[in-house]
């Protein structure tokens, strides 16, 4: 009886596909392990800027103006101002707020709220009153320059601006 090569080869050829998906799934699970822990050190980044804001913000007065803050993290993330009569996080109802977190692509007419859902799950915010609107400040990496902002009162408004 002559042995059946078409078995051995169908045989060898599940095993390579098995180990295939087995390797697959582990990259995606180390892959996963890897960028949670990055989120979770750049949500505490983003906590200690607000901390650094929320320090900063009742000694601003007509004396002294002004104040920055240098070195800002987290890399990569956005600073972005929600004032009265918009769309805000769950954290700013009924508020003025300033929001740290990442930057999400959307487009303007289908998810127009999909930033918001972003800052309100995955960001950091704090409630400042009589909050000047601003545009988004983008936190970039050391290596390109650190990023510096400045606190300021005008009036009896805060605003937050890119020194």
């Amino acid at each position: 009886m002559k042995p059946k090569k078409g078995m051995l080869l169908a045989s060898e050829t599940l095993k390579i596909i098995i180990g295939v998906i087995c390797i697959g799934f582990l990259v995606y699970l180390l892959m996963s392990l890897y960028y949670s822990k990055i989120d979770g050190q750049n949500k505490e980044y983003a906590q200690s800027l607000i901390d650094r804001i929320n320090a900063i913000l009742p000694t601003l007065n007509s004396e002294k103006p002004t104040e920055s803050i240098t070195d800002i993290n987290p890399a990569g993330w956005y600073i972005y101002s929600f004032v009265e009569g918009e769309k805000k996080p769950n954290q700013c109802i009924d508020k003025s707020c300033v929001c740290i977190c990442d930057d999400v692509y959307e487009f303007e007419f289908l998810f127009s709220d999909k930033q918001i859902k972003e800052c309100s799950e995955n960001g950091v915010c704090q409630i400042v009153t009589n909050l000047m609107k601003f545009e988004p400040i983008e936190i970039v990496k050391h290596s390109k320059g650190a990023t510096s902002i400045e606190l300021f009162v005008q009036g009896n408004f805060v605003g937050v601006r890119k020194k």
